[in-house]
């Protein structure tokens, strides 16, 4: 059976070609208008799979511009109504629908002050693209699964690519042509054997560090989502924080070691936790590697490329535990949060 979750995670490559092809100049523009006002703040809204995009903007900002982004719980604003002064920030909002009355108030409440608004959004007839200054459509109309895919790994694409252009790194300008076909390899990775050993797990810890942290986030809401499976991110560094003392020889872990600077020392965290006797699986680039991640041309990329194959990971994972991923049994496709 081929899910919508699984057809869509392959249509990503082609999506993403869509999105750099169509979107690349309004990024330049919004780029420019952020680079006008250096010394403002930067804010990001989202829920959910969106949300782990958000994580991932703030970390691509950090790395190419140096600029700090913070995350604003959009709860400050939909239920407590705390007196945010907007006037010197920009905001830049991630959602799939577009839709979900919490983000809008937040925009609203931006708007209200000042026009510095973006929204990277699927749906561009939703009132979110509506209100924001800046709406960069993501491409990947329709998307039918109730779990996201093509829109998500379109939305880390595109938080690259804005934070690529304020860092003007023109030395990334190949590494967004040769994506789409980087894209296209990870989707033909097979991850059937490690599906097979993650299928019998009843708690996941998902590990990652950098600009692989918010793909481990986004991987354990999948597999909460679509697997039925306690599923936790964390991050190698908070690991002897307390979550080791969760570890014993019925706990899975499925490392997230992408080549970069961190690769090392999560493959250290691999050795470490099946010394402890976690039965571990390892997605990343290196030849020990359980799952052969198809590297970017820069390491910054390699968050997308590793979303395309994990996807299908997930759902091998979902079928395996005899789930239909594209019904999980109280999860809707759009979400209205207050």
């Amino acid at each position: 059976m081929t899910t919508n979750m699984r057809r869509e995670a392959k249509e990503s490559p082609d999506c993403v070609a869509r999105f750099l092809e169509s979107e690349t100049t309004g990024i330049e523009k919004l780029a420019q208008a952020m680079r006008s006002s250096p010394g403002d703040a930067c804010l990001t809204v989202a829920r959910g799979s969106s949300d782990c995009a958000a994580a991932y903007f703030s970390t691509a900002m950090a790395l190419l511009t140096g600029r700090m982004v913070m995350s604003l719980p959009p709860s400050l604003v939909s239920v407590y109504h705390a007196p945010l002064n907007f006037s010197d920030a920009w905001l830049v909002a991630f959602s799939q629908s577009g839709q979900s009355p919490d983000l809008l108030a937040v925009a609203h409440a931006f708007g209200a002050q000042n026009l510095r608004t973006a929204a990277f959004v699927n749906d561009m007839a939703s009132p979110l693209a509506h209100i924001v200054k800046w709406p960069i459509a993501l491409h990947a109309w329709p998307e039918e699964a109730v779990a996201a895919t093509k829109s998500v790994i379109a939305q880390f694409v595109g938080a690259a690519r804005l934070a690529a252009a304020l860092g003007k790194s023109g030395n990334m300008s190949h590494a967004f042509v040769s994506l789409p076909e980087q894209l296209r390899e990870s989707t033909r990775v097979d991850s059937l054997l490690a599906a097979n050993i993650l299928a019998k797990a009843s708690n996941l810890f998902v590990i990652g560090r950098g600009p692989g942290y918010p793909v481990a986030q986004e991987v354990a809401l999948k597999f909460k989502e679509t697997c039925g499976i306690h599923a936790e991110a964390i991050s190698s560094a908070e690991l002897k924080h307390g979550p080791m003392e969760l570890m014993d020889a019925r706990t899975h872990a499925l490392v997230l070691a992408l080549a970069g600077p961190g690769e090392a020392e999560l493959l250290e965290c691999a050795a470490f936790l099946k010394g402890e006797g976690v039965q571990v699986q390892i997605a990343g680039m290196h030849s020990s590697a359980d799952i052969q991640l198809v590297p970017a041309s820069h390491f910054v990329l390699h968050p997308a490329c590793a979303l395309a194959t994990l996807y299908l990971l997930v759902d091998d994972v979902a079928r395996l535990r005899q789930r239909n991923p594209d019904t999980p049994k109280r999860i809707q496709k759009v979400t209205h949060t207050l």
